[in-house]
């Protein structure tokens, strides 16, 4: 009867799964209070929505902005929520005849949380039970305090099973076993099921399930074996899940990890501040300047017209030089592309780079970077200066360059951590302060979720469209969905196979393909075009994909016409493409972004710099609501790398990705609601440490290759056995405790999923791709923790979807027992920067930290090959190391 009466507002509502606690979701819904419910709550980190359909998709995008798991649940009604309050009088009139008795089996409320133990399963109770939340997680704490220890979820497949362990998770007197499963329902199972829970202490008489009584002896096989099938996968499956984990392991994103503190921060000696030639943000300039006099520093501000007219008064000695011109973001007399701080950043960069060629170098800005969904980026501008300043790294490894983002706002703590930084005593490079803490840049990979692709419809524009990489963005498009391309390049009609490409688009399924010339950075001209979409076939996506490189300049001889030129396609392309379709119904606004701007490109700051805005200004417009996905792409093997350039490309460990698949992976990143990803090929046995060779660049220190080997085992250690490993990954240094820790995950993995193995589990291959389930899941945990000897949640392999990842979060809950020599390092070389020519010549540095370094080599095996290291080198790298050898300079 109560399914019947559901019937009535069934079409109307939706439910979810969404991974938070309790109070955290209901935070979430604070926007949508009166369309979406807490429905139940099934476990400290498991809670079911219900409501409007369309309030629980936004809230969904909140969930994927913040990266929180949410699933939608395949229903159209929304129970236990307001939507069931039309038919609760009619369904109190069709239960009114139940007349509930006094329950046999003692049974415990999910709705009031008590036991009953009167006939009150009455309808009213039926009605509330309908409408309030399900208080299943509240039930299971309950029966636990009250002394019950064993829970059996009796299903065909226990998908409650995850929760209660979670529920359950601090204490060690109860447990949770289930039946049956999903496709696995016979005898065998149910007894492996009675089985988990007599190993646990449960009391199981097997004596019924075992013919001829528990006494019969039963021959043990004359050998020990294990038996494993091989089977041919079908090639479009096998095919299918190749392009899957290819995919897969090019996605990355950024992260931001917090730095340790080291108490006070000391800041000795005189400090240059580039301050901006206007009152731009005084309040916070003030707060840096008296912030780092506080600190120790002596401190004199100075103006890039001061330093370029030769008049700033100067001290001899210069212990570290911050600029604060990024805060100017005024548009540059000499071209308005470029904004006043970016020109006056480059001015600093040349003005001292004779008169203080070793000196520390910070660039700041405030709000350039966004470090998590709630701290989003508010002046894209300045983080053009943040693509300049990572490049400015590569071009002066002999310099200490840093970029710091602050608060608008400096409070004490903040300075603090500023100090911190400039003193080189972390050894971070890329840091932005908020709220008292630092928080560092780190490149991390970015396993692909669980989406459907982007399909394009209407019209879809794509500038640069004629161009190596706008016009694979067209084939797809065609192919899959979209009515009439737009296809914009400098010289449109007339760029080379623009007939030709419009002849292909049009077979593979466009009605209408325009080829136009337009320079998008000039907004009348995109107007127009942008006008030519009709109402049959409205504009649904822009693509972004113009654009142009830079030749190799170092950044002190960047003039502000080299800056415009890369600067004016990016840039005031995708302000115009922002500004001009605002009142469109977009599914994609894509830009397409380079790695320059993220790892960096030696030589190429003014790139840098653009595709580090495009980055950006795609997390300024999401926060404004607006659709946008910004790719920060390696290197495609479209057309535009001949044989030499690949083949440094792959020397140097960047692979070519294919454009067929990079389209995917674009289509892939869109449809997931991507704000910002980098998608590249890289071979990071190779990259990483070229990346490395010349500094520690902390950017990269999540990338270490993952190489241990592993050893087969079925079965979980002993509680001693747990101990021992314990203790002696308490010991270990961080890498060999990683290298430990792969071990240990790659063999319980392997052990619950039967594989052949440790060696057949990819540490960056995704736990569901390997066969996880949520039962298999907690099968793992359960076998982790007894490795390891730690309480883990239920959730683990969900929180962390890669075996890699584990690692990394197991690693870092283990205390370090080692020294971190390379940070002692850092610290070494920042105090021997900030020292003068004349200083290092008295201490005689040079010649004592030679003899350490001859002492230092005898126990290094030298296994590198020397032709490969010469042809990972630039030519000033090659020029250098004769210098060296034939004792020049």
């Amino acid at each position: 009867l109560r399914s019947r009466a559901l019937t009535a507002v069934t079409g109307h509502g939706a439910m979810a799964i969404v991974a938070l606690p309790e109070d955290q979701a209901g935070d979430l819904l604070s926007d949508h209070a009166d369309q979406v419910s807490v429905a139940a709550v099934n476990g400290p980190g498991t809670v079911v929505l219900s409501g409007d359909r369309a309030a629980l998709e936004a809230v969904s995008r909140i969930c994927r902005q913040r990266r929180v798991r949410m699933r939608m649940i395949p229903v159209d009604y929304a129970s236990h929520s307001v939507h069931v309050e039309k038919i609760l009088d009619e369904l109190a009139g069709l239960l009114a005849p139940v007349r509930p008795r006094r329950p046999e089996v003692p049974f415990l409320s999910t709705v009031t949380g008590e036991w009953i133990d009167t006939p009150a399963l009455d309808a009213a109770y039926w009605c509330a039970n309908l409408r309030r939340p399900v208080r299943f997680a509240e039930a299971v704490r309950t029966l636990a305090e009250q002394g019950y220890g064993c829970f059996v979820e009796s299903s065909p497949h226990p998908v409650l099973l995850a929760a209660v362990e979670d529920t359950l998770v601090d204490r060690d007197d109860a447990f949770a076993v289930g039946s049956l499963r999903r496709d696995d329902g016979g005898a065998d199972r149910f007894l492996l099921s009675l089985a988990e829970a007599w190993v646990r202490g449960a009391p199981v008489d097997f004596g019924p399930a075992v013919p001829g009584g528990p006494d019969r002896l039963v021959e043990l096989p004359t050998y020990p074996f294990r038996r494993r099938r091989h089977w041919l996968e079908a090639p479009a499956e096998a095919t299918a899940r190749k392009e899957a984990a290819l995919i897969d392991g090019w996605r990355y994103r950024l992260d931001w990890t917090p730095v340790p503190g080291i108490g006070t921060p000391s800041l000795a000696g005189d400090w240059i501040v580039l301050t901006p030639k206007e009152p731009v943000r005084p309040d916070l300039v003030r707060a840096v300047l008296k912030g780092l006099a506080r600190h120790g520093a002596t401190v004199h501000p100075v103006t890039a017209r001061e330093l370029a007219r030769g008049c700033a008064p100067l001290p001899e000695s210069i212990a570290g030089i911050l600029s604060l011109a990024a805060l100017d973001e005024r548009p540059g007399d000499d071209d308005p592309v470029v904004t006043v701080g970016l020109a006056d950043t480059v001015t600093c960069v040349r003005e001292l780079a004779a008169r203080a060629p070793h000196v520390p170098l910070w660039t700041a800005t405030s709000g350039a970077v966004g470090t998590t969904a709630d701290d989003p980026v508010r002046h894209p501008a300045q983080a053009q200066v943040w693509g300049l300043g990572v490049v400015l790294g590569l071009d002066e490894p002999g310099r200490v360059c840093g970029l710091v983002d602050l608060p608008d706002e400096l409070t004490e703590d903040d300075a603090a951590r500023l100090a911190e930084s400039l003193s080189g005593a972390t050894g971070e490079h890329e840091v932005a302060v908020r709220a008292g803490t630092a928080l560092a840049r780190r490149l991390v990979p970015d396993p692909a979720p669980e989406a459907e692709p982007w399909r394009p419809r209407g019209t879809v524009l794509i500038t640069g469209g004629t161009g190596g990489l706008g016009s694979h963005v067209a084939r797809w498009a065609a192919r899959n969905g979209a009515a009439h391309l737009i296809l914009t390049s400098r010289r449109g009609p007339d760029a080379p196979g623009a007939d030709e490409l419009r002849t292909e688009l049009t077979a593979l399924g466009a009605a209408r393909v325009t080829v136009a010339a337009c320079d998008v950075a000039d907004r009348d001209q995109l107007a127009a075009l942008l006008a030519t979409a009709d109402d049959t076939a409205p504009l649904s996506a822009v693509v972004h994909a113009a654009g142009v490189t830079q030749p190799a300049v170092p950044v002190g001889e960047l003039s502000t016409a080299d800056l415009a030129g890369v600067l004016r396609a990016k840039v005031e392309g995708a302000r115009n493409l922002d500004a001009l379709t605002r009142d469109a119904n977009l599914d994609a606004f894509v830009l397409f972004s380079s790695g320059a701007g993220t790892w960096g490109d030696a030589g190429k700051a003014g790139y840098a710099a653009a595709n580090a805005y495009l980055d950006a200004f795609a997390a300024e417009r999401r926060a404004r609501g607006a659709v946008a996905t910004s790719v920060a792409w390696g290197a495609w093997d479209a057309g535009m790398v001949d044989g030499d350039v690949a083949g440094l490309l792959t020397r140097r460990g960047v692979r070519l990705m294919r454009p067929e698949r990079a389209v995917r992976a674009l289509a892939l990143a869109v449809g997931n609601g991507d704000t910002t990803v980098a998608l590249a090929s890289f071979d990071l046995a190779r990259w990483v440490p070229l990346y490395t060779t010349d500094r520690d660049r902390r950017l990269v220190a999540a990338l270490a290759p993952q190489t241990a080997p592993g050893t087969d085992g079925d079965h979980a250690p002993a509680p001693e056995q747990a101990a021992a490993t314990a203790d002696r990954l308490a010991g270990l240094s961080a890498e060999e405790r990683e290298t430990a820790l792969t071990d240990i995950v790659r063999r319980e993995a392997a052990a619950v999923l039967k594989a052949g193995g440790p060696d057949e589990i990819r540490p960056r291959r995704p736990f569901k791709e390997l066969g996880f389930d949520s039962l298999t899941a907690l099968e793992f945990r359960n076998r982790l923790a007894a490795a390891t000897g730690r309480r883990l949640p239920a959730t683990l392999v969900f929180d962390h979807p890669t075996p890699a990842a584990l690692v990394r979060h197991l690693s870092g809950g283990t205390a370090d027992g080692g020294n971190d020599v390379s940070a002692d390092l850092d610290r070494l070389e920042a105090r021997l920067a900030a020292l003068s020519d004349e200083e290092r010549t008295r201490l005689g540095l040079a010649d004592r930290l030679r003899a350490l370094l001859r002492r230092l080599e005898p126990a290094a095996e030298d296994t590198a090959d020397p032709q490969d290291d010469l042809t990972a080198a630039s030519n000033d790298e090659i020029f250098d190391l004769i210098d060296r050898e034939l004792g020049i300079g």
